[in-house]
C-alpha cells in the first residue's frame, strides 16, 4: 500500500476564492487518478475537503462526518461563490507543485484514517495575490500556518510556524510526526492566517499555500517502486572511462556498471537538447514530436513517460537545469513537481534529488534528474579544473567565447588539449555527484528495487569535423551516447550489450519493466528484446535529426548498426545531399565512401519511407506550443551559442 495523497494537479486558476461563511456545494472530482500518489485499496483512507474562508465563526466546530457510503470516494467542497479550484499548480522559485490555495485566512479540512508510524510532509509558501502590490506594510509582516487534528471535539495543534512576508516566493519544506494519531480517524486541518489583520475589510494582498501535502506510512517505507532517469547533458560516450577512455573520468559509473547493463552502441535522436529529450520522453523522432527549434515546445497531447507513470499513481518529480527542459517548453507535463534550476551545479542538483528521495520509500515514484555541467562553458570547480591538465600555462579557458571563433587551422594543439581536459574535468565532477546519488539511494534502502537509467542527450564536438560544441552536425562524436540500465534486484547486472539501440528505446523499456502498456505512438522498442537467454535483435535502425545546422539544411542520419553503415542526408531547397560512411573501417567518419547510383537510390528510398512514416505519425498532433523567451533567457542562449 502506498500513502494517501492530498489532492494533486487539477487544472485551475490561482486567483482568490469568494469569501463565504461556510461551504454549501459538493463538487465531485472527475479525475481521481490525479489526486493520489498511488492507487490505494478502497476504504483505506477517506477524504472530504472543506474550505472555510470566514473570520472564525465556524473554525472550531468540526463538520459532521460524511455518510459511510461516501467514504469510498474522493470529494472536494467549494465555496458557493464560484467554481475556482482549490488545488492548482503553483510555481515558486522555479519549482512547480500542486498546492492547496485560497485567499488567506483559509482552512482546509480532510477526513483521514491515520496509518501506523504516520508522517505528514508538505511545503509552505506565500504568494502575492494577483492585482496587488507590496505587502510590507501589513501589521506584523508574518503569515501563520497551522496543522491541527481533531475528532468531534476541539482541534489539537500539531504544527505552527510564522513566516515573514520577505520570504514569499519560495517553498519551505516541513514534516510533522503523526505517530500519536496512528489508527485513528480524524479531521486533519490546514490553516493559514495573518495575525493582526483579523479586522481588515479588504482582502489581504498575500495568499498562503500548502504545497503537495502527503501522509506517509513509515512502516511501509521500503515497499514503493522507484524509477530514476538520469540525463547528463552533452556527455560524449568516448570521453567516459566506463567505455574505455584512458582518462579516469567516470569511476562512479564504472562501479555502477557492475550493477547494471551497459549498452555499448546507443545513439541519440538529435545533436542538441530539446529534440533529444522530447524523443526520450515520447519515444518518437523529432519529425514526429515537432520540438525542433527554440521557438516551439513539446505538445502536451503526446503520451509521454511521465504522464503514463503519473496516471498509474507514481509520484513524479523533475529537476532540470536547461531552459529547453523548462515548463514553457512543455517538460512539466506529467510531473507533480517540476524544478527548473538554470545551469545549477551537480552538487546542488544531487542535494535536491536526495531530499526528494528521502520521502519516497513508501510510494511509487519517478524521478528525472538532469545534470548540466559537461555542457559548455567548461569551467569545473576545483580540484577538477586541474585534474587532467595541471601544467597548462596558456591563456585559453573553457569559456565558450574564448575559443568559439577559432577554426581548426587557428587553434593551437596545446590549447585544444586543455579545452578537452576541462571538459573531462566537468565529466568527472558530475560523475562524483551521480555516484553520491546512488550511494544515498542505497543508504535509504531504495536502490535495489529501483529501475535506474543513466544516459545523455548528445555528445560534443572538438573540431573533429571543423566545428565546436553541438547541434550543427550529425557525426558520431555527437550521436553516440552512454546508456546504462539497472533493473530491480540486480537482474542482468554486469552485462554488456553490443547491438545498436536508440534513445527512443528507453521509455518502452521502463514501461515493460513496470508492466505498463506502451501507447501506439511510441516508436522505440524495448531493450528487453536484447536481454534474456535468447535475445532478439531484428536489425535495429537508428535515425537522428537536427535543424540547427551550419548550412541551413535539415539534416538526418540513418545508422545501420548491424551493417556498420551510416548515411547523413542534408535536405535543402528540395535537394538531398548524401554522405555515406563505413563505420567498421572508418569509425571517425574521416573518409566518406563513394556512392554509386544504386546505393544512393537505396538510401534515399529509406529516407523517403522514414519521412512518410513520420508524417503519418504526426498527422493530427501538430499542437506544439509557441515559446516566448524573456530577454534574460534569450541572452543566456545567445551566450551559449544557440542564438546568433
Amino acid at each position: 500500500m502506498n500513502p494517501f495523497r492530498i489532492p494533486s494537479f487539477i487544472a485551475g486558476t490561482t486567483h482568490a476564492m469568494s469569501v463565504r461563511m461556510a461551504p454549501t456545494r459538493l463538487h465531485r472530482v472527475e479525475r481521481p487518478g490525479r489526486l493520489f500518489s498511488s492507487q490505494m485499496p478502497r476504504n483505506t483512507v477517506a477524504l472530504v475537503l472543506m474550505l472555510f474562508v470566514s473570520s472564525g465563526a465556524c473554525r472550531d466546530k468540526a463538520p459532521a462526518a460524511p455518510p459511510r457510503d461516501l467514504m469510498d470516494e474522493t470529494y472536494l467542497v467549494f465555496s458557493p461563490g464560484g467554481d475556482e479550484d482549490l488545488v492548482s499548480p503553483v510555481a515558486l522559485n522555479g519549482e512547480s507543485r500542486p498546492a492547496l490555495i485560497a485567499r488567506t485566512p483559509a482552512e482546509f479540512r480532510y477526513r483521514v484514517r491515520v496509518p501506523e508510524r504516520a508522517m505528514l510532509s508538505f511545503a509552505l509558501g506565500i504568494l502575492q495575490a494577483p492585482g496587488t502590490t507590496s505587502a510590507e506594510s501589513l501589521p506584523g509582516n508574518r503569515m501563520r500556518f497551522e496543522v491541527r487534528a481533531g475528532e468531534d471535539g476541539p482541534d489539537e495543534l500539531l504544527f505552527e510556524r510564522e513566516i515573514h512576508v520577505a520570504r514569499r516566493g519560495q517553498w519551505i519544506e516541513q514534516q510533522v510526526d503523526l505517530r500519536k494519531l496512528s489508527g485513528r480517524e480524524v479531521w486533519l486541518v490546514f490553516r493559514s492566517s495573518f495575525p493582526g489583520a483579523e479586522d481588515r475589510e479588504e482582502p489581504l494582498p498575500l495568499i498562503g499555500v500548502f504545497g503537495d501535502p502527503v501522509l506517509h506510512d513509515r512502516a511501509r517505507f521500503r515497499e514503493g517502486r522507484g524509477v530514476v532517469l538520469v540525463s547528463i547533458d552533452t556527455l560524449r560516450r568516448d570521453h567516459m572511462s566506463v567505455y574505455g577512455y584512458p582518462r579516469k573520468t567516470t569511476p562512479g559509473l564504472e562501479a555502477f556498471a557492475s550493477e547494471a547493463i551497459v549498452f555499448d552502441d546507443a545513439v541519440s535522436t538529435s545533436s542538441w537538447t530539446l529534440p533529444a529529450h522530447a524523443s526520450l520522453f515520447t519515444s518518437t523522432y523529432p519529425s514526429v514530436h515537432g520540438a525542433v527549434n527554440l521557438n516551439v515546445g513539446l505538445s502536451r497531447s503526446w503520451p509521454n513517460l511521465a504522464t503514463l507513470l503519473q496516471e498509474r499513481g507514481f509520484t513524479t518529480q523533475a529537476m532540470v537545469t536547461h531552459v529547453y527542459l523548462a515548463a514553457k517548453y512543455g517538460f512539466d507535463e506529467g510531473f507533480d513537481r517540476h524544478q527548473y534550476l538554470p545551469e545549477t551545479r551537480a552538487e546542488e542538483v544531487t542535494n535536491r534529488a536526495v531530499r526528494f528521495l528521502s520521502a519516497m520509500g513508501d510510494r511509487d515514484f519517478f524521478l528525472f534528474v538532469h545534470y548540466y555541467d559537461p555542457h559548455w562553458h567548461y569551467d569545473p570547480p576545483p580540484p577538477y579544473d586541474t585534474e587532467f591538465d595541471p601544467s597548462y600555462e596558456g591563456e585559453v579557458s573553457g569559456i565558450w567565447w574564448d575559443f568559439k571563433e577559432l577554426d581548426a587551422d587557428e587553434v593551437d594543439a596545446r590549447d585544444l588539449r586543455h579545452i578537452k581536459a576541462l571538459y573531462d574535468g566537468e565529466i568527472l565532477y558530475t560523475d562524483r555527484h551521480v555516484e553520491r546519488l546512488f550511494r544515498e539511494m542505497k543508504s535509504l534502502g531504495i536502490f535495489d528495487k529501483s529501475i535506474i537509467v543513466v544516459t545523455s542527450d548528445h555528445g560534443e564536438e572538438f573540431l573533429e569535423h571543423g566545428q565546436w560544441e553541438h547541434q550543427k552536425t550529425l557525426y558520431e562524436e555527437l550521436l553516440r551516447i552512454p546508456l546504462l540500465v539497472k533493473l530491480p534486484n540486480g537482474k542482468e547486472s554486469g552485462r554488456r550489450v553490443s547491438e545498436q539501440v536508440s534513445l527512443v528505446d528507453i521509455a518502452p523499456t521502463i514501461l515493460e519493466a513496470l508492466s505498463v502498456p506502451r501507447p501506439p505512438s511510441f516508436k522505440g522498442r524495448s531493450l528487453f528484446e536484447l536481454l534474456g537467454a535468447a535475445p532478439r535483435s531484428g536489425g535495429r535502425e537508428a535515425w537522428s535529426e537536427t535543424e540547427h545546422t551550419i548550412d541551413d539544411s535539415h539534416k538526418l542520419s540513418l545508422r545501420l548498426g548491424a551493417e556498420g553503415r551510416k548515411a547523413i542526408f542534408s535536405l535543402r531547397d528540395g535537394h538531398v545531399d548524401v554522405e555515406l560512411f563505413d563505420l567498421a573501417r572508418d569509425p571517425n567518419e574521416l573518409r566518406p565512401t563513394a556512392t554509386n547510383d544504386e546505393t544512393r537510390e537505396a538510401f534515399e528510398k529509406r529516407l523517403e519511407l522514414y519521412l512518410r512514416d513520420m508524417a503519418g505519425a504526426r498527422e493530427g498532433n501538430r499542437d506544439n506550443p509557441a515559446v516566448e523567451l524573456d530577454p534574460e533567457e534569450r541572452e543566456r542562449l545567445r551566450s551559449l551559442g544557440y542564438i546568433r
